[in-house]
């Protein structure tokens, strides 16, 4: 479908650079539980899974994820891929856990009651028309096997600070001439 601009030009075969061609979001208003492990594969989160189609193989894709999480343990990490392929990490090094983004808590005393907000935002090059499917992945960034909530703290009951959120990843084509 296409965008009609103001000034008569619209979306479809418009080389104007910088303009945004198309939105996909996905939404999650539920909650995810999961244990981590250093040693275990980063846990997909289904619900934060949103695909898109660039209208032009020079068109890029930004990425942009709000997301929040819980821990029984000081941080964790998570990674954006597209297809299952990682798309921006830190550098590797002796004794480093790679990762794209890290939600933390240095303050344990509180932790039962900290949920950690974390942003990213990347300019992704598919360099395709192809279908893309962009997803968040989680994982313990600590040793043992670690309780991970997103959107949650771990808490049960109706007191006024058991919280929810909702976490969102958004995907815009934006046109590059």
């Amino acid at each position: 479908m296409a965008i009609y601009y103001g000034d008569g030009t619209n979306s479809t075969g418009d080389s104007d650079g910088g303009r945004i061609v198309q939105v996909q979001q996905s939404v999650m208003t539920n909650t995810a539980s999961f244990y981590g492990n250093v040693n275990n594969a980063f846990t997909s989160i289904t619900a934060l899974e949103t695909a898109i189609t660039a209208h032009d193989s020079n068109n890029k894709i930004l990425i942009n994820v709000q997301s929040f999480g819980w821990m029984n343990a000081r941080y964790f990490g998570y990674r954006v891929t597209r297809d299952d392929t990682e798309i921006i990490l830190g550098n590797t090094g002796a004794g480093t856990r790679v990762t794209g983004m890290v939600f933390t808590n240095n303050d344990l005393s509180y932790a039962a009651y900290t949920m950690a907000p974390t942003s990213f935002q990347y300019l992704d090059s598919p360099g395709d028309t192809n279908s893309h499917t962009y997803k968040m992945k989680f994982n313990n960034c600590n040793t043992g096997n670690q309780l991970i909530t997103i959107n949650k703290l771990n808490q049960s009951g109706t007191s006024n600070w058991n919280l929810r959120t909702a976490s969102t990843m958004t995907l815009m084509e934006i046109a590059y001439s």
